[in-house]
């Protein structure tokens, strides 16, 4: 997946060092590995606006060493790539409330993958 040019999306420090085939390898839509495949496609179709974010997301739950850091990131993210819809503003709080509780055993699984 490429990142758009037009939205500024934040993005780690280290995010240039690595090759495009790292960031794919590391993506795997938006939800954690161990959802099924059909819930991850259906959140990958609705909520589309994320998919940017979830991309840089799924990158630093590989490569970093801050959890927290790369939710926040993605929910920033998310946010800018929502725009002024707050339809979609309350799904990104919604994301971002089930990382920080629910992201434990994705970051970990991630980090394995290394």
């Amino acid at each position: 997946m490429n990142i758009t040019k037009n939205k500024p999306l934040w993005k780690p420090k280290y995010w240039n060092d690595l090759t495009q085939e790292q960031k794919d390898e590391a993506f795997n839509g938006i939800g954690p590995e161990y959802f099924p495949e059909w819930l991850r496609k259906m959140f990958d179709n609705v909520l589309y606006w994320m998919g940017e974010a979830a991309y840089i997301h799924d990158v630093e739950y590989t490569y970093s060493k801050i959890r927290l850091l790369a939710d926040f990131r993605f929910f920033v993210n998310c946010c800018i790539m929502a725009g002024l819809d707050i339809v979609r503003f309350y799904f990104n709080c919604i994301a971002f409330v089930g990382l920080v509780f629910g992201g434990r055993k994705a970051w970990k699984e991630s980090r394995l993958k290394k």
